[in-house]
């Protein structure tokens, strides 16, 4: 190899590892007068846009949903009291006929009844003519008893003045003793009037007592006289009719079952959990006297309760009230509590949602005509609760119940603050509408936080965030 080319050879060897050690200083040097960290830059830029609402503080009620059915606030079974034969049967008594109060639907044949009124109509009117004979009796006595009293007096007198004169010896014995037996005459005389007035004011108590006997048989007659007739007790539908005219019925024997239509009850199972908010509505550090706090531990507060029945794609609604427990207890087979709501007015349909409070209800002009027996109903139970809630939107809530929320966090590198996101476990309490109810004294969130409602990609706890408000 020529001497020249070995020379260029060592020299290319020993320049080159120079060489790159001055473009490696020399990039130190530049990189290190900077002003910024273009890794932290690029990470800042990179940080992950999310779509945030805040958390607001919920006013109003708690509304949760059940279903139930429909069944007769009050069902009659109608018997008759008297026995005959059935003369007459009116054409609105037939199961399903819609009938009046005190409208007449049978009609049995009265006639020995009013005959046996009358006989004792007659015998009472006897009864006030013996009372009168009595006291006709009772007045003559009493003046032969005045009489007697005064014949009595009299021969008292002549006793006395006999045995003056017989002191004097100017009468015989014989006269006194014929004076004496005078006096005791007269004495049995007025014993015996005193005797026939107290006999005749017993008879007349006897006759009395005679008359109203009559009167109480005679007011039952007319009773029955007008059990006869036998009509509708209250407003309503009959549901079945088991007779006929010209039957013949007993006392006892029912003749037709009829259905109040003036209000209706829905039967339902609520939850214990549902109960409980129910049993909070009355205010915390309430004191009710002993016999309202006893009477309170075995009914529930009056409550509101919506009615819904969907037909032809639209939904008819009803308002009611939770009116009682359907017995005591949990239902051993579902572990639910029994509950009955009353719909007062099952005449007054309504059409779509129940709107908010001040806003009037429009009444349907089709559909069903009356909330009745037999149909299942979905019910909106609206709970004045009295616990402090936070209103979240349901998309913010995450599997086992946790949300992530955008807080202030501290930046590393010291330059300033950075918006980072905090894991929280929320209890929720009722969900409808999109949104979702926590407790706001164990959410760990207050009023005015910020939440993520966005999708995230393996989120962590102080993760930088950018922030986008949405409504």
């Amino acid at each position: 190899m020529p001497f020249w080319k070995t020379i260029s050879t060592d020299l290319v060897r020993v320049l080159a590892p120079i060489a790159i050690l001055l473009v490696g200083f020399v990039g130190f040097f530049v990189l290190g007068a900077q002003t910024k960290d273009p890794a932290k830059e690029k990470a800042a830029k990179q940080a992950p846009l999310v779509k945030t609402i805040p958390v607001q503080l919920h006013r109003g009620t708690i509304d949760f949903e059940v279903d139930g059915q429909v069944v007769p606030a009050r069902e009659v079974t109608l018997s008759v009291e008297v026995s005959g034969r059935i003369v007459k049967k009116d054409a609105k008594a037939r199961a399903g006929r819609y009938v009046e109060e005190g409208t007449v639907l049978f009609e049995i044949d009265s006639r020995d009844y009013e005959l046996e009124s009358e006989r004792l109509r007659r015998e009472l009117g006897q009864a006030n003519v013996n009372l009168q004979e009595i006291d006709v009796q009772i007045s003559s006595t009493e003046e032969l008893l005045k009489l007697a009293e005064d014949d009595l007096a009299l021969q008292i007198r002549a006793v006395k003045r006999v045995a003056d004169l017989a002191a004097k010896r100017a009468v015989s014995e014989s006269d006194v003793d014929r004076a004496q037996r005078g006096e005791l005459t007269a004495r049995n005389a007025m014993l015996q009037q005193k005797n026939e007035v107290s006999l005749l004011k017993t008879r007349r108590s006897r006759l009395e007592h005679a008359k109203e006997l009559a009167e109480t048989q005679l007011e039952r007659a007319q009773l029955n006289v007008e059990r006869c007739q036998i009509t509708a007790p209250f407003d309503g539908v009959i549901i079945t009719d088991t007779v006929e005219e010209a039957d013949y019925v007993r006392a006892g024997d029912s003749v037709l079952t009829i259905e109040d239509t003036s209000k209706v009850e829905i039967a339902c199972n609520l939850q214990m959990d549902e109960i409980y908010w129910v049993w909070g509505q009355l205010p915390r550090g309430t004191t009710l006297p002993e016999d309202q706090a006893t009477q309170l531990r075995y009914e529930l507060p009056s409550t509101e309760v919506s009615a819904f029945y969907r037909l032809g794609g639209r939904e008819y609604g009803w308002s009611g009230g939770l009116d009682r427990y359907d017995g005591l207890g949990l239902d051993e087979a579902t572990r639910t509590v029994p509950c009955r709501i009353v719909v007062d007015n099952p005449g007054e349909v309504h059409v779509g949602e129940k709107p908010a409070e001040g806003v009037l209800w429009p009444l349907a002009v089709d559909g069903p005509r009356a909330l009745v027996r037999g149909m299942y109903v979905r019910l909106v139970v609206e709970v004045e609760t009295q616990e402090e809630l936070l209103s979240l939107p349901e998309r913010a809530i995450q599997p086992g119940n946790r949300v992530w929320i955008v807080r202030d966090g501290e930046d590393p590198s010291g330059s300033g603050k950075l918006r980072v996101l905090k894991e929280v476990t929320v209890e929720v309490v009722d969900a409808a509408h999109d949104r979702v109810l926590v407790r706001a004294d164990s959410a760990g969130i207050v009023a005015g936080d910020v939440l993520v409602v966005s999708p995230l990609s393996n989120p962590f706890t102080d993760m930088s965030v950018r922030e986008e408000a949405v409504q």
